[in-house]
C-alpha cells in the first residue's frame, strides 16, 4: 500500500575512476532516485514496528523482520499486505523473541530471533530450526545464531556476559563463526571495538557507537562478509582498508580507500555529551567520564548489495545533516555516491542518527526505512536512474 510519509530526495553522484573522498576538479555524474513503493501508517494494517531486516522473495513478495513483533509480515509486490509466516511459540516454524533478521537462499527464507534461526519453504511452511545458546567466557559473551553461511556454519548475534568490564575495555574483537552445534569453528576476522563509557563501575554507549558489536556484513549468499580493516588518520595520507573475507578465511578483496578526516568539533562534542548525560543519575560523574577521538571514524556502516556491491556509510556530518553512502563494486573500486540530505529525517531526538536507514541495495533498486517526527517508521522503494 502506498500510503502518505516523509517524502524523500535523494542523489546519487557517481564518478569515473577511483579517488579520494573529498574531491576536487572531479567531474560527477549525478544519477538519481525515483520512489515507487511507500509502505506504513500511523493505524492502519501496514503500520510498522521499527524494521530490523527486508528481503525480496522469489515471487516478488516484500518479506519484514520488525522489533517486538514475533512473526514475518509479507507484502506483495504492490505493496498490500499478504500474509504473515510464523508465530509466537515454541514448536515448528514458532518464534520466541523478537525477529532480528532474515534473508532468502534460493527458495528458503531463513529468519532469526533470539533463540534460533528457523528455515521456511518458499509457501512458508516450516521446514527445520538450528538453536544454540554458548556462552564464551574468554569472549565475555553469549552467542546465538544468527546468519546462516553458505558452508552451513553461523554468525552469531552476541550478548554481552560474563566479565562485563572486560569485554567493554577491549579495543578489539573476533568475528566468530560456529557450528550448527554451537562449536566455535575459527574467527574470521578481528575488528576494532565500538566505542563505550565508563561511568562509575558500569559501560553505557558511546553516542558514536552503532551498536554493541562492530559492523561485519555478510553477502546475501553467506560464502563471505565485508568490513573496514586498519583506519590509517596520517595528516595528508589516510585511509582505511575495504575488505571482503571469504567465510574459508580468503581474503577476496583488500582495497585501500584514501580519505580526508573529519575532525569531532567542539559543538558536536557538546551536542553529544549532554545527550549522553541526559536522564542520568549523576550527570556530572557521566560528563567527567566521556572522551572522544579526535576524528570521526571513516565508516559508520556497511551494506552488502546482492549484485556484489558493496555500500559504505561515510562520516557523520552534522553541520550539514547529510548522510553520504559511497558504492564500491566487487574489487573495491568506487562507483557511485548516493546523498541523503536533511528533511529524510528521523527527527531531532539524535541528530546523528542515519536519515535513511538502508536495508537492502543493488545497482537498479534500494529498499529503506525512514521515520517521522512521531517516530513512525516508513519503508520505501527506490528505482535508481543512470540516465548518464
Amino acid at each position: 500500500m502506498i500510503t502518505a510519509g516523509p517524502r524523500l530526495v535523494i542523489a546519487i553522484f557517481v564518478g569515473w575512476g577511483f579517488v579520494a573522498t573529498p574531491v576536487v576538479a572531479q567531474e560527477w555524474c549525478e544519477w538519481s532516485l525515483e520512489e515507487t513503493l511507500r509502505i506504513g501508517s500511523i493505524d492502519g494494517p501496514d503500520a510498522l514496528s521499527p524494521v530490523a531486516a527486508l528481503d525480496v522473495g522469489p515471487e516478488g513478495g516484500v518479506y519484514l523482520a520488525q522489533n517486538f513483533v514475533t512473526e514475518v509480515w509479507v507484502f506483495g509486490p504492490d505493496g498490500e499486505v499478504s500474509g504473515t509466516i510464523g508465530r509466537a511459540g515454541q514448536g515448528p516454524g514458532e518464534f520466541t523473541l523478537t525477529l532480528l533478521d532474515l534473508g532468502w537462499r534460493a527458495d528458503t527464507l531463513w529468519v532469526s530471533d533470539f533463540g534460533g534461526t528457523y528455515f521456511f519453504d518458499r509457501h512458508g511452511a516450516p521446514e527445520r530450526q538450528v538453536r544454540f545458546d554458548v556462552f564464551v567466557p574468554d569472549e565475555s559473551g553469549r552467542f546465538t545464531p544468527r546468519v546462516p553461511l553458505a558452508d552451513g556454519t553461523f554468525l552469531a548475534e552476541r550478548a554481552v556476559a560474563g566479565d562485563i568490564g572486560g569485554f567493554f575495555s577491549r579495543d578489539r574483537l573476533p568475528i566468530l563463526r560456529f557450528s550448527p552445534e554451537g562449536e566455535i569453528v575459527d574467527t574470521l576476522a578481528v575488528v576494532d571495538s565500538e566505542p563505550s563509557v565508563q561511568v562509575g563501575t558500569g559501560f553505557a554507549r558511546h553516542p558514536l557507537a552503532q551498536g554493541i558489536t562492530p559492523d561485519v556484513a555478510p553477502t546475501p549468499d553467506g560464502s563471505a562478509v565485508v568490513l573496514v580493516g586498519e583506519v590509517r588518520e596520517e595528516d595528508g595520507s589516510a585511509s582505511f582498508d575495504l575488505l571482503r573475507l571469504g567465510i574459508d578465511g580468503d581474503t577476496l578483496v583488500q582495497r585501500s580507500i584514501p580519505y580526508e578526516p573529519r575532525p569531532i568539533t567542539q559543538d558536536e562534542r557538546d551536542l553529544f555529551t549532554e545527550a549522553f548525560i541526559e536522564g542520568r543519575s549523576d550527570p556530572q560523574a557521566a560528563r567527567d567520564a566521556i572522551t572522544f577521538p579526535e576524528y570521526h571514524r571513516p565508516v559508520r556502516r556497511i551494506v552488502a548489495g546482492h549484485d556484489d556491491s558493496i555500500w559504505l556509510l561515510r562520516e557523520l556530518d552534522l553541520a550539514n545533516r547529510v548522510d553520504l553512502w559511497e558504492v564500491y563494486d566487487a574489487a573495491g573500486e568506487l562507483e557511485g555516491r548516493v546523498k541523503v540530505r536533511q528533511g529524510e529525517t528521523r527527527g531531532d531526538r539524535a541528530p546523528w542518527s542515519q536519515r535513511l536507514d538502508l536495508l537492502r541495495a543493488t545497482r537498479d533498486e534500494a529498499w529503506g526505512v525512514t521515520a517521522d517526527e512521531f517516530d513512525v517508521p516508513y519503508l520505501h522503494r527506490f528505482r535508481v536512474h543512470r540516465d548518464c
